[in-house]
C-alpha cells in the first residue's frame, strides 16, 4: 500500500510498528525492573563476600602465614620429603672355627632394613669397627624399598689374644635414590623368586662321620631367566644367628622349579630355622640373559 508520508511499508512491518507502539511503555517498566534486579544482585553479593571476608578472615591470614613460614623453612620442606634413616635392626659377631697358630675365624653381621617404600639405597658402603680395636674391610651393598638384609663379612682372622664379643656397624657412605617407573617392574620380581622347603639333610659319611647337607627348593615364577642369584643364609637356633653360609644360583630359567643341595663344613651348629637373604642386585640389567 501507499503511504502519505512517502515509506512503502509492508503489512508485516505495520503490524510490528503497531505493537511496539502499543508496548513501548510496558517493555520500558520490564527494562528498569530487570536492572534494578541486577543491581540488588551484584550489591547482595558485594556484601556477601564482605560479611564472608569478616568471618573467615583471622582463618585465612592464620593460613597465608603458615604457608608462608613453610616456605621460608627450607630445612622443613626437606626433612618431609627425605627418606627414613636405615634401620640397624642387630649385630651379630660368630665364632666360626679354629684357625690354628694362634688364630680363629669370626662371621662378622648386621641386619639392616630400609624402611622406605618409595626410596632405593643405590649405594651403601660400610665396614665393621672390631672391639678389639681392629676393623674390617669395607664392603659395598644396595637396599631395595622396604627390604631387609644380612650383611656379613665372613671368615674374619683373629688372634686367640685378643678376642672379640662385639662389633659396630660403621657407614662409611650412604646414597639414595628415588623409585622410578622403570625399577617398578623389576621390583616386582621379588615376590615372583620363591624360597622353599629349606632344611638340613645329615648324612652318613666316611667312618661314621655325619656330613650335614642344605637343601631346599627355589621357584622362579617370574618371566626372567638370571644368571645367578646370591643369597646369604643364616641359621637359627631359637631367636639367634649360630651360622651363616653363602649360596649362589647359576642359570634360573623362568618359571624354573629347582631343587638345590648343598654340603655344609663339619661340626655344623643345629639349627631350628633358616633365613634366605637376596644379595643380587635385582636392578642390575646384566643379570638377565634374555625374557621369555
Amino acid at each position: 500500500m501507499d503511504n502519505p508520508n512517502g515509506y512503502n511499508l509492508t503489512p508485516n512491518q505495520l503490524k510490528w510498528a503497531q505493537w511496539w507502539l502499543t508496548n513501548k511503555k510496558l517493555l520500558k517498566k520490564l527494562l528498569i525492573i530487570f536492572l534494578i534486579v541486577v543491581n540488588f544482585g551484584v550489591y547482595f553479593f558485594a556484601i556477601y563476600n564482605f560479611i564472608t571476608f569478616l568471618t573467615y578472615s583471622k582463618d585465612y591470614n592464620k593460613m597465608i602465614e603458615e604457608m608462608t613460614t613453610l616456605q621460608d623453612d627450607y630445612s622443613l620442606l626437606r626433612a618431609i620429603h627425605q627418606p627414613k634413616p636405615l634401620e640397624i635392626v642387630s649385630t651379630h659377631v660368630l665364632y666360626a672355627s679354629k684357625d690354628g697358630y694362634g688364630f680363629s675365624r669370626y662371621d662378622i653381621g648386621v641386619i639392616v632394613k630400609n624402611n622406605n617404600e618409595n626410596w632405593i639405597i643405590s649405594s651403601l658402603e660400610y665396614n665393621f669397627l672390631l672391639s678389639n680395636g681392629s676393623n674390617t674391610a669395607t664392603q659395598k651393598t644396595i637396599l631395595l624399598p622396604n627390604q631387609e638384609k644380612y650383611l656379613f663379612s665372613l671368615g674374619q682372622k683373629i688372634s686367640d689374644q685378643t678376642k672379640i664379643n662385639s662389633a659396630e656397624f660403621n657407614i662409611k657412605n650412604i646414597q639414595w635414590q628415588r623409585v622410578k617407573s622403570n625399577h617398578k617392574k623389576m621390583l616386582d620380581v621379588l615376590p615372583q623368586l620363591i624360597i622353599k622347603d629349606q632344611k638340613i639333610n645329615y648324612l652318613s659319611g666316611p667312618s661314621d662321620t655325619i656330613i650335614p647337607q642344605l637343601e631346599f627348593t627355589i621357584n622362579n615364577q617370574s618371566v626372567f631367566n638370571f644368571w645367578q642369584l646370591d643369597y646369604t643364609t643364616a641359621f637359627y637356633r631359637g631367636r639367634d644367628i649360630v651360622a651363616v653360609y653363602p649360596v649362589s644360583i647359576k642359570n634360573i630359567m623362568s618359571e624354573e622349579n629347582r631343587i638345590v643341595k648343598i654340603f655344609l663344613g663339619s661340626n655344623f651348629p643345629e639349627t631350628t630355622e633358616i633365613v634366605f637373604s637376596l644379595n643380587t642386585d635385582i636392578l642390575d640389567p646384566n643379570i638377565i640373559y634374555f625374557k621369555r
